[in-house]
């Protein structure tokens, strides 16, 4: 099995990074420079990556500000923008990785701006055809029931656990013929 290589083409003085003519398709230069698919596959992993942290931030802030906001509006509001974020980011990875990054040469610059260019288009697209709040507050909504059950469930399982512990506490010997099904030979709770 060959090695993949990328061919630069043109004047090689007037290029700045790549001096040369073939570059291994992993080199570090290449990848860098968003160049084949494995430059576009680390751009778009980047920007990922970014977008998510933009939405925590944006989130964050909009909590502090916002008084009726709870922890259920920051999960459900950053849940839908990694969302948005991965569709759109795998969007541009098919798109950009097999039209532009597949090509043997390309300005540095292209590949980079084709990314951008498709990622942001994708989100656009996304953003006008899915309505992002109204899933933000589905998703608030959904949680806030979760927690409301759970709370539900761990209250009537504390009030279980006492009442097992006062019947224990009343008669040790009644609680335990009932819950092991131990015999009753000739023995009593009463002490002597």
């Amino acid at each position: 099995m060959g090695v993949l290589t990328r061919d630069i083409e043109g004047y090689a003085g007037l290029r700045e990074d790549l001096k040369g003519t073939r570059y291994q398709a992993n080199n570090p230069k290449i990848v860098s420079m968003g160049i084949g698919k494995q430059g576009v596959k680390s751009v778009v992993s980047g920007g990922f990556v970014v977008s998510i942290l933009i939405s925590a931030g944006f989130h964050s802030v909009d909590q502090l500000l916002d008084d009726q906001r709870t922890w259920h509006d920051f999960v459900g509001g950053v849940a839908v923008d990694v969302a948005v974020a991965a569709v759109s980011s795998g969007i541009a990875w098919g798109a950009v990785g097999t039209y532009v990054g597949g090509a043997s040469a390309m300005v540095a610059v292209g590949p980079l701006l084709a990314i951008v260019a498709v990622g942001t288009l994708a989100t656009f697209f996304i953003s006008r055809t899915i309505d992002t709040e109204s899933l933000a507050d589905i998703m608030a909504n959904s949680l806030e029931t979760l927690e409301a059950g759970i709370r539900s469930e761990l209250e009537s399982t504390r009030r279980e656990i006492n009442r097992v512990e006062k019947e224990y506490k009343s008669d040790p010997l009644g609680f335990l013929h009932r819950l092991f099904g131990i015999p009753r030979v000739g023995l009593s709770s009463a002490r002597r």
